[in-house]
């Protein structure tokens, strides 16, 4: 009895110190900023080979320019992105050219009891040109995105690594006392608002950035003096080398309407294309934080689409619609077993009816046809810090499509093709140094067969 008694007050104590963390990241309000990113990428590379006694000569240029811009306040998250990228390469009588720019903003426009309307568009201007053989296409392409919700979710990164940081501390012995939830919070308050800071020499923002953090440590903590170098190095390396993943708190729900429009113009072969269409969608997301060194996502999406494509040459006609009602669930856990190692492992589970209506107008012939498949996946990324030159990460995943109904007369396009990145993972948009902003469509791999793939690899820094 004494021991069942001693175990209960054990996980009660475990659970309450669990509930205690959960609620540190629930309290965490990202800070307001506004924050500006122009990045400029430029090269050009010349050689000239001797091929067969004939002289080669090669020249090749890229340039690449981008603008992120984020805003974050209590009314209004937004992020707008802007790219043109270039790139030539002559070889003698050779030459290509391609360009495209990229335009995309998405924005949520908040009220006081947390509803919101959202409001993006991505939009694509794509040219391509070979003058050997005279080849030229040119592709344009619109979405736009308009939705309600209500809730929100919130970046917590840094409150996770204040409290690596703070626990470092205490181990080394410079922290003497515990530091209090609202502390702590202002702590993470002050790293996110500092990482936003406009500084042109990263070397001289790092600088500024750590002297900042160990400054507020001093003032706000219990810190043991003549300790200042040590100090100052358990905060350089949490701050540079600490890896917390992408941690999140809240939760959010939005129905989107979501239309789209492309165009390709094949000018050698006299061709063009329309694809059109619309989604309608509804999305859950459940982001809930266990403490300093977990983390649960769930994400509910369930949608339809109708869209048409219209292709037109000088030897063919071909009209194809499709129809396609989709569910999908992902499960993702988190891990930061310690400030060094990084753990993800993500499943998902897509099913979707899709259906298709092919008509060849120079055939005067129609397909119809329809599948109903099931995709399971699982996938799992981490990385590991052995020391400053070296580091370890291993990836990997496992997916399978299962048809649980498909027609003989299946379009090409419904089995294989279609709905390649229709279901991605709405997560909250965050924009940190150096990486692009906008979130990334998830592999869910549109296969009849098991696939499984690892790629485990090292990168070593030698000086």
């Amino acid at each position: 009895m004494k021991n069942v008694l001693t175990l209960s007050i054990f996980f009660l104590f475990l659970s309450q110190s669990a509930f205690a963390q959960e609620n540190l990241y629930n309290d965490y309000r990202f800070p307001d900023v506004k924050y500006k990113v122009l990045d400029l990428q430029g090269d050009l590379y010349g050689n000239r080979t001797p091929m067969n006694s004939i002289s080669k000569f090669n020249l090749r240029g890229n340039l690449n320019l981008s603008q992120s811009i984020y805003s974050n306040q209590s009314t209004n998250q937004r992020i707008t992105f802007r790219n043109f990228r270039s790139n030539f390469q002559k070889l003698d009588t050779f030459f290509t050219l391609n360009s495209n720019i990229l335009l995309q903003d998405l924005q949520r426009k908040y009220k006081d009891n947390g509803s919101f309307l959202e409001l993006g568009y991505s939009g694509s201007l794509g040219q391509s040109y070979i003058k050997k053989s005279t080849l030229s296409n040119f592709e344009a392409s619109v979405k736009a995105n308009v939705g309600i919700g209500k809730g929100r979710i919130d970046v917590t990164n840094k409150v996770a690594l204040s409290q690596f940081l703070l626990k470092d501390l205490m181990e080394s012995g410079i922290l003497t006392e515990v530091v209090s939830t609202d502390k702590i919070l202002a702590l993470a308050a002050l790293m996110d608002s500092y990482n936003f800071t406009r500084i042109l020499d990263n070397r001289v923002y790092r600088v500024e950035f750590i002297t900042a953090v160990g400054e507020w440590l001093r003032e706000n903590t219990g810190l043991k003096t003549g300790n200042e170098i040590r100090l100052t190095a358990i905060v350089t390396d949490n701050l540079l080398y600490a890896a917390t993943g992408f941690r999140t708190s809240g939760n959010r729900w939005s129905i989107n309407l979501r239309p789209n429009i492309d165009y390709i113009n094949l000018y050698q072969s006299d061709g063009n294309g329309f694809f059109y269409g619309s989604d309608l969608a509804f999305v859950y997301a459940i982001h809930r934080p266990i403490n300093q060194y977990s983390q649960n996502t769930y994400i509910f999406y369930a949608g339809i689409g109708a869209n048409q494509q219209d292709e037109k040459s000088n030897s063919f006609e071909r009209h194809q619609t499709y129809y396609d009602p989709t569910a999908a669930f992902e499960y993702s856990r988190l891990f930061n077993p310690n400030s060094r190692t990084l753990i993800n492992l993500r499943s998902q589970l897509v099913a979707s009816y899709q259906k298709a209506s092919l008509h060849f107008t120079d055939q005067n012939n129609k397909i119809n046809g329809d599948v109903f498949y099931i995709s399971p996946a699982i996938t799992l990324n981490s990385s590991y810090f052995v020391n400053y030159h070296l580091k370890l990460y291993l990836n990997a995943g496992l997916s399978y499509r299962y048809n649980l109904y498909q027609s003989d007369n299946t379009p090409m396009a419904v089995s294989n093709n279609y709905i390649t990145n229709k279901y991605w993972s709405d997560t909250d948009f965050i924009l940190t140094r150096n990486a692009y902003p906008f979130p990334t469509f998830n592999e869910v791999y549109q296969s009849n067969k098991l696939i499984a793939n690892i790629h485990l690899g090292i990168t070593y820094n030698f000086y």
